[in-house]
């Protein structure tokens, strides 16, 4: 039976999974556990290439934000506007989150944090902009399709706001997808 447990400890170290990375954590001669995997450090500007992911995923998040808060009948109860608006939304703060810890994590990179943020934001960013793309749609059926109640000043700042999201996300996906890296 301990047989059993031991050997079944052995196989998820080696196989790997959610924490594998805990592998590359060995105990120093002091008794802390210090990181031996393997680093990616970055070939771009890492400042410069930060501050730009940074102003596009703020300006997507702030513009998402003001989105919700417009007084809009569209964004009031028709789930083809609501729903892909607060997915975006949701994409964009995701976004943002791996974003802050790709620039907590320095100059060199652990690969774990590199996998999950770096490798993850494309993906990110696209279901941002899909979403995104989605809401536009949804709310310019609700201003120019449908019998329209509501401000058009409004429906229109809905729709620019939600164009900045996309629009935001858009230029995120093409600046990581074409960042290089050095192992």
């Amino acid at each position: 039976m301990e047989q059993d447990k031991k050997e079944t400890k052995e196989k998820k170290k080696k196989s790997g999974g959610r924490r594998a990375y805990l592998n590359d954590f060995k105990p120093n001669v002091a008794g802390e556990f210090i990181y031996t995997g393997k680093k990616i450090g970055w070939k771009a500007p890492r400042r410069e290439t930060l501050v730009k992911l940074w102003i596009l995923s703020a300006a997507g998040v702030i513009a998402g934000v003001i989105a919700g808060c417009t007084p809009q009948t569209g964004m009031e109860g028709t789930v083809w506007a609501v729903l892909p608006y607060v997915l975006a939304l949701v994409a964009a703060v995701s976004e943002m989150w791996a974003i802050g810890r790709l620039s907590a994590a320095g100059e060199q990179i652990r690969e774990y944090v590199f996998q999950a943020t770096a490798k993850q934001l494309p993906a990110r960013s696209f279901l941002t902009a899909l979403f995104a793309g989605v809401a536009i749609l949804g709310e310019a059926v609700n201003v120019f399709a449908l019998p329209f109640h509501g401000k058009m000043g409004a429906g229109l700042l809905l729709l620019f706001l939600e164009a900045v999201m996309f629009v935001s996300a858009i230029l995120i996906h093409r600046l990581v997808m074409g960042l290089e890296w050095e192992e």
